[in-house]
């Protein structure tokens, strides 16, 4: 009765609706006091509203902007399965980096692969990271689990990641990860360039920068940004 008159709909007809609802698991019913509750069969259909939304056409226009901001080399990356694949590029403008759609990028010595692990539930990142061995592209690649760890605490806290010349000697980059809902780590947003040009601190002091991207672009997808999560308060507040 109470639906009936917010919805201005009959009983009769409403009735007949709640119960091919319940029949497909959208709703449930509790027997003693009869009232109706959403159910677990929504699910389904957000998973699949999900998987509709194409994340290049969602992340194009910041990745415009970063590359007009940066003049470097925009890179939106993806977590596929086990694997870290660059999913789009904007701006290359440089035949010395060499980054190409559907490459594959190492977790540990990566910008785009560091923010994603970061961000990855403990039990499956913890499952990614033993499986590594720690192979060394450069003196700068990361060369053991503990150093590893350490790192990927520091960039849930400040909410981006650095490369600094970790998988190719000279190239630096930086990255901020894109999550989907409620949660879900999905991809990053970041820049890639020649180290004597994308400079340590030029990327962090754009770094404010693709954190906001990355945040407006889980926002487009309903997802929290979880380093949000991990700010440290400044003292005083």
């Amino acid at each position: 009765k109470e639906m009936s008159q917010s919805l201005h709909i009959p009983a009769s007809s409403l009735h007949r609706m709640l119960n091919n609802f319940f029949k497909y698991g959208f709703v449930r019913q509790e027997l003693l006091n009869k009232r109706y509750f959403i159910c677990l069969g929504f699910l389904k259909y957000a998973d699949i509203a999900l998987e509709s939304i194409h994340l290049d056409t969602i992340s194009y226009p910041y990745m415009e902007k970063l590359h007009k901001l940066t003049g470097e080399t925009i890179i939106v990356a993806m977590l596929n399965g086990e694997k870290i694949i660059c999913a789009d590029i904007y701006g290359q403008r440089n035949r010395n980096i060499a980054v190409s759609r559907g490459e594959v990028f190492p977790f540990y010595s990566t910008a785009s692969g560091k923010v994603i692990l970061a961000f990855i539930p403990e039990n499956i990142r913890n499952k990614f990271v033993g499986n590594i061995d720690f192979k060394s592209y450069t003196n700068n690649t990361i060369a053991a689990k503990k150093a590893l760890e350490k790192q990927l605490q520091e960039i849930r806290e400040k909410g981006y990641s650095l490369n600094l010349s970790e998988y190719n000697i000279g190239i630096n980059a930086m990255a901020a990860p894109i999550f989907t809902y409620p949660d879900r780590i999905t991809a990053s947003i970041g820049v890639v360039g020649i180290a004597e040009r994308l400079t340590i601190e030029k990327m962090i002091h754009n770094s404010t920068d693709f954190v906001d991207a990355a945040r407006r672009i889980s926002k487009e997808l309903h997802g929290e940004f979880l380093p949000d999560r991990y700010k440290i308060p400044k003292k005083g507040t």
